[in-house]
């Protein structure tokens, strides 16, 4: 399996998690982190309350690092989402198995 390259910048914030992409060969795959995960990784991030999608996006900035060795790391062992238009998600529990 080629391993997974994020050769673009671009995020959108869809209210619900941050989606970007990432290429497998000439394969787009769909990437994205919850904003529960994005509060698990940086704690400079309110965890109650209505917040700008300006700090999440922000945080995704801050941990892009992290969030595409995680994304490597799922694509590496074809842990791929089963359901809906994005392939790999990065999940709080991921966060939090990466820090344990």
């Amino acid at each position: 399996m080629t391993e997974l390259a994020f050769v673009s910048e671009d995020r959108l914030f869809d209210g619900h998690l941050i989606r970007f992409a990432g290429l497998s060969g000439d394969r787009r795959v769909t990437c994205a982190v919850t904003l529960v995960a994005l509060k698990q990784l940086d704690p400079s991030l309110p965890h109650e309350g209505l917040l700008p999608s300006e700090m999440f996006v922000a945080a995704y900035d801050r941990h892009m690092t992290d969030i595409h060795h995680i994304c490597r790391q799922k694509h590496a062992r074809g842990d791929y989402e089963t359901e809906g238009e994005i392939d790999i998600v990065v999940h709080r529990s991921d966060v939090k198995s990466r820090r344990a």
